[in-house]
């Protein structure tokens, strides 16, 4: 393997840089070439095992477009390649000192997030939840108001294992783009986790501007973007979501020039069934036109991209004020773990990392039912009134639970856990 270290840096640091970033990837370049000129990266010829990095100066938290475009047209070309910014003008010996620190010391015990032992009862919610990490699946969540769903979301950060190097250049180059990051080098340790307010534009969640610049569902890459009251959002902003959910990417075109920024990310949402928030409940004064119109604002094909469906019900008075222990999301973020391991391994000569991301050829390998299960299938694909995509995320959930109890094929168990996170029938009108 070489690596080949492309020279945009006029202050002569790049080659600590490399010698860095191969430390902290475990990985052992026999040769270092240097390219000085950026106008002659893209007419080199690269073999499959060569990684490129490219270290440039980044002044004011942005990376110059000029490098972003060479990057993506390498990369295009099927090179490995990794786009590293010197931040800030300080002397450059300072920033990789930090920068090293930083990689050798990012300690997933440290990530501040909602714990979900704090979180009293919904022990389904938490179970979806689990199981919507373990395998990178969506996730709605639905109730009252009050009884914990936004509290609930915040902890899905905390059961999720911590960031490669990789995931963290990748989310730190995107952060740079947009100039969040700080003045001084900092890298982007802790999984992403946003939540744009109802008031979002489509260029700020989707990203662009005059000057292309990624939004929220980019800054969610490799995390979680969380929109609560998700009815509440503009219908144009809930419809939009259609292209990344599937493509897990967005292409802005600005001049005749298409810029694509990368939006791998777990979508979950909370929703209310109608205004007031209590249907189906007693307590509910909406009409049966008002719940029909909040309800519709979240069309079936948006519906339909999502993997996991579970309501949350109110806590009652011995619950709430009970000495019981919850699972710790320490505990829970081990099985978690575990589960993608074995998706590391299973997906290791594929592009997949996760079962939520599974095309159908990989379902049909990874996916196999024995004949109770086709059974099961094959009943709940009219009671459910199943899509040809809901049929398929129903297979890739129950992959999920079995990753996580170990077990090597799908059992009837796992099948019958992911139809019931399929149903969303409750809270829900029927309109004929």
């Amino acid at each position: 393997m070489s690596l080949y270290e492309i020279y945009f840096s006029p202050t002569g640091g790049t080659k600590k840089v490399a010698d860095i970033m191969i430390k902290a990837m475990k990985k052992d370049a026999q040769e270092i070439d240097m390219i000085k000129d950026p106008d002659k990266i893209l007419q080199t010829e690269f073999s499959e095992d060569d990684i490129c990095l490219i270290a440039v100066p980044s002044y004011g938290g942005r990376i110059p477009s000029v490098t972003v475009d060479k990057f993506q047209k390498l990369q295009a070309k099927g090179t490995k390649a990794i786009l590293v910014a010197v931040f800030g003008n300080r002397a450059i010996d300072d920033t990789l000192v930090e920068m090293q620190d930083i990689l050798e010391n990012a300690d997933e015990d440290k990530i501040s997030v909602t714990d979900f032992s704090e979180v009293k009862g919904q022990v389904m919610a938490k179970r979806a939840m689990e199981i919507a990490a373990a395998g990178y699946h969506n996730l709605m969540l639905g109730g009252p108001p009050g009884v914990g769903k936004s509290m609930l979301a915040s902890c899905i950060s905390g059961i999720m294992p911590q960031m490669t190097t990789e995931e963290m250049i990748d989310t730190t180059i995107i952060y740079s783009a947009k100039g969040l990051l700080k003045d001084s080098f900092s890298l982007i340790t802790k999984r992403p986790f946003r939540n744009p307010s109802l008031a979002v534009t489509q260029a700020g969640m989707f990203g662009g501007g005059m000057t292309p610049q990624p939004g929220e569902i980019s800054l969610a890459h490799h995390g979680i973007l969380f929109l609560d009251e998700f009815p509440e959002y503009k219908r144009e902003i809930i419809e939009m979501l259609r292209v990344p959910l599937e493509k897990h990417e967005i292409s802005i075109v600005r001049k005749e020039q298409t810029l694509t920024f990368p939006a791998d990310f777990l979508l979950s949402v909370c929703a209310n069934s109608c205004p007031c928030g209590y249907y189906p409940m007693d307590k509910c004064r909406c009409t049966y036109r008002q719940i029909v119109k909040y309800q519709n604002r979240i069309s079936g094909p948006i519906l339909d991209r999502i993997d996991l469906f579970v309501r949350c019900e109110e806590i009652g008075y011995e619950a709430l004020t009970s000495n019981s222990k919850e699972e710790s999301s320490a505990d829970i973020r081990k099985r978690v773990s575990k589960a993608w391991e074995i998706q590391k391994e299973r997906f290791a000569q594929s592009t997949t990392l996760f079962n939520g991301r599974m095309n159908k050829n990989e379902v049909e390998i990874y996916c196999k039912l024995d004949e109770e299960g086709k059974q099961l299938m094959k009943e709940a694909f009219s009671v459910f009134q199943l899509t040809g995509r809901s049929y398929f995320k129903i297979l890739k959930v129950a992959r999920t639970i079995a990753d996580l109890e170990g077990s090597y094929d799908i059992k009837s168990r796992h099948v019958e856990e992911a139809l019931y996170f399929r149903q969303k029938g409750e809270g829900r009108v029927k309109v004929r």
